[in-house]
């Protein structure tokens, strides 16, 4: 650890859990899934928009990534892209909030507008800043100590996430009509991101690699290098890909428990809060089992967990009906826990000076699974709950086999010193 320089490591270490944790307080005040896609409808009076805003944000933070990649490496220094790209998303939601409050009940047509358009921006600038993120990351904190950061990321952010949670419905249930709860909703998302944009002001960023202009092939050249040479690259992205598929079922649970089990709307939020207990409680397991061991690990077990959510939904109601909330510790651990294992596996093994490249040919191969919630939409009325929940458990596992075929990669020692 030393050699990274301990005061220096401290420092980004702390920097990186500052900005994890209010970005996701950000998250929770403007959670796409219930507070956008309940502001879109109250304004145009669309469901489908609201599901069209989801592709977007997938869609507009991945396709921009291929673009950038090979300007960011070219780049000794990456910082300011980060604070470019924390600096936008606040500047967005702050506009948003304006409108809102002045337009959104007396022209919410014009608020419709601005919204998507600076919605777009707000993706774009999340697609500059993935890129980033991950190179200045792995120059930043040593290997055996990303998975400790992943961890406290998601254990001190998920909790105060809880209380932002708690603090939207306490402005949402407000009588001071929904212009003025959404507006001071985006008002405390944009704060948060102003916060978390001095996390990244205070990184002390090491030098990285420099690709020399002997060194600069057609990008085009280089990605096909990659996808058609780096073999473990490829076996990686198809195990995400399954492991993934636990995204199919993800909005289906709560409805299987009203429409099958015939439980009562009123439990949802039991379910809500026992997923981010799983979340929370597995994300530091998780996170100091890869730095322990290695993170090819943790994505064989969170491959696992993804196999058996599904077979526990179908079987433990059969024990109690009321059993079937253990399947959301299962469905928190997946969820965050995919993440946790396959941005660190990437980081160990991606060529430092080619890591922006990764990221974004890896995002880019990874698009379709955009659409894996519409299509277990699609499916149910055909197949059933009961057959699609064992497609994705034979998926998840075909994930975890491809997983366990990937090089293990683990570099605890030895490691060159890094410049600062």
């Amino acid at each position: 650890m030393k050699v990274f320089g301990e005061k220096s490591y401290r420092r980004n270490f702390l920097a990186f859990l500052f900005h994890g944790v209010f970005l996701n307080i950000a998250t929770a005040f403007s959670q796409l899934t219930t507070i956008q896609s309940s502001f879109i409808y109250l304004i145009t009076g669309s469901s489908l928009l609201s599901g069209v805003l989801f592709a977007a944000n997938r869609a507009g933070t991945i396709l921009p990534q291929l673009f950038l990649a090979p300007i960011i490496e070219k780049r000794p220094y990456k910082k300011i892209f980060l604070l470019m790209a924390v600096s936008i998303r606040g500047v967005s939601w702050l506009a948003i909030a304006v409108v809102t409050y002045f337009f959104a009940e007396s022209n919410p047509q014009i608020v419709a507008i601005v919204y998507f358009a600076v919605t777009l921006v707000f993706f774009l600038a999340g697609g500059m800043g993935d890129v980033t993120y991950y190179d200045i990351l792995a120059k930043s904190i040593p290997t055996g100590a990303r998975g400790r950061l992943s961890g406290a990321k998601i254990l001190f952010g998920g909790a105060l996430s809880m209380a932002a949670g708690y603090l939207t419905k306490i402005i949402l249930s407000r009588g001071n009509g929904f212009a003025e709860n959404y507006a001071l909703l985006f008002l405390l998302t944009s704060s948060a991101l102003f916060i978390a944009f001095f996390g990244f002001y205070s990184l002390k960023e090491p030098k990285g690699k420099q690709k020399t202009s002997s060194q600069q092939i057609s990008y085009k050249h280089r990605i096909k290098n990659l996808v058609r040479s780096d073999r473990n690259f490829m076996r990686f992205v198809f195990a995400e890909f399954f492991l993934n598929a636990g995204m199919i079922l993800f909005p289906f649970y709560v409805i299987y428990a009203k429409e099958k089990l015939s439980m009562p709307l009123d439990i949802i939020g039991i379910f809500v809060t026992i997923q981010i207990v799983g979340e929370l409680v597995s994300g530091p397991v998780l996170g100091w089992i890869g730095d322990r061991y290695n993170f090819k690990l943790v994505m064989i077990i969170v491959g696992v967990a993804s196999s058996m959510a599904p077979l526990m939904a179908l079987f433990l109601p059969l024990l109690h009906p009321y059993a079937y909330a253990a399947v959301f510790l299962f469905v928190g651990m997946t969820f965050k826990g995919v993440v946790t294992g396959t941005a660190n596996y990437l980081m160990e093994f991606a060529p430092q000076d080619e890591l922006p490249t990764y990221v974004a040919v890896k995002n880019t191969l990874q698009m379709p699974t955009i659409a894996f919630p519409v299509i277990g939409g699609l499916l149910i009325p055909f197949i059933g709950y009961e057959a699609l929940f064992i497609t994705v458990a034979i998926l998840s596992l075909v994930g975890t086999i491809l997983t366990k075929n990937l090089i293990c990669v683990r570099k605890i020692s030895g490691q060159p010193p890094i410049e600062y």
